[in-house]
């Protein structure tokens, strides 16, 4: 299955591109907001390595647009826009990191204390249980309640929301495992001085992922950026109450 939704009328000047890994769809609501003024693609992913989901996401862009466009990346999705810049620089305009991950392993511990603080204990025995089975082969099962407690630790207020696709926990397990061992490796910290277009960071100040992870390996690196914080907002500020007038306002000035 390759689908990528189209939003508002051509020529299409923004995509988005959605976490999980293996979270098709999730990103509706916030393509639906931006069609109002731009024409907007929201690409699947529906391959099982980064190498592929680089070379899908380029085969789905060619199909709809010529030139560069602003890409917004959510989650992983930031992590991939990114991997897709260095590999093809002459297709993105600008990039948006909408609650990124944090680049160096050395943050990761605070993602995990952030989470689990705000659980309680039962809820951290199961979170905690969940874990090793996306590492390994997760069913979907495994990503349904790891996603509810994830939900609960990662939002502050948001709306209700009901996505029509389920998530992918095979595509979680390998791509995401994939992914960290880049991190961990320290890869991100050697591709970030390459980019050579515009970076706007957007985060919430409740995001368990820390910014300090996000800003400091971009200025180690001499990425010129700028950063939007949104009080009173978790990870997926396009769902938060409370602040996503906010964020479609900082998007705005963006695009």
């Amino acid at each position: 299955m390759n689908i990528t939704r189209r939003y508002g009328s051509a020529p299409y000047s923004v995509v988005l591109v959605h976490g999980g890994p293996g979270a098709k769809g999730s990103l509706k609501p916030m393509a639906e907001e931006l069609s109002l003024q731009n024409g907007v693609l929201e690409p699947f992913q529906t391959r099982y390595s980064i190498e592929e989901l680089i070379q899908e996401l380029h085969e789905q862009v060619c199909r709809e647009i010529d030139g560069a466009v602003t890409f917004v990346g959510h989650s992983w999705g930031a992590w991939l826009i990114i991997l897709f810049t260095v590999r093809y620089p002459e297709r993105v305009k600008q990039l948006v990191l909408v609650g990124c991950p944090p680049f160096e392993e050395k943050y990761v511990p605070q993602i995990m204390d952030n989470r689990l603080k705000r659980l309680s204990p039962g809820e951290r025995e199961r979170f905690e249980r969940c874990l090793p089975e996306l590492s390994g082969n997760a069913t979907d099962k495994d990503m349904e309640e790891l996603g509810k407690l994830v939900a609960q630790c990662d939002n502050y207020h948001v709306s209700d929301f009901t996505n029509e696709y389920e998530p992918d926990g095979q595509m979680y397990a390998r791509v995401w495992t994939e992914a960290a061992t880049l991190r961990r490796e320290g890869y991100f910290m050697k591709i970030l001085p390459r980019l050579r277009s515009e970076v706007h960071v957007i985060h919430g100040s409740l995001d368990p992922h820390p910014l300090n992870g996000i800003i400091e390996p971009l200025r180690e690196a001499k990425v010129n950026y700028d950063l939007h914080v949104l009080e009173r907002c978790g990870h997926s500020p396009f769902l938060e109450i409370e602040a996503k007038e906010e964020f479609y306002k900082s998007i705005g000035r963006v695009l």
